[in-house]
């Protein structure tokens, strides 16, 4: 008796490999109906922008309109 719940455990475990490889296809919709693979872009681009806000560079450029609207 032990050793058939034993097989049927490992009848049932035996799987659980393969099935954890299983995941979201690139083209899957993910959160606000866009890719996963867009929405890992938008993530990229994010931390891109919230990286260049943290850490403005201490002399910025002036910009051409600001000089325009100031003549």
């Amino acid at each position: 008796m032990r050793r058939t719940q034993s097989l049927i455990l490992a009848l049932a475990l035996l799987p659980l490999p393969a099935l954890s490889g299983c995941g979201p296809a690139p083209t899957d919709p993910g959160p606000g109906g866009v890719s996963v693979e867009d929405a890992r872009e938008l993530d990229r681009a994010a931390e891109k922008l919230d990286a260049q806000q943290a850490n403005p560079p201490l002399f910025p450029e002036k910009d051409e309109a600001v000089e325009d609207a100031q003549r």
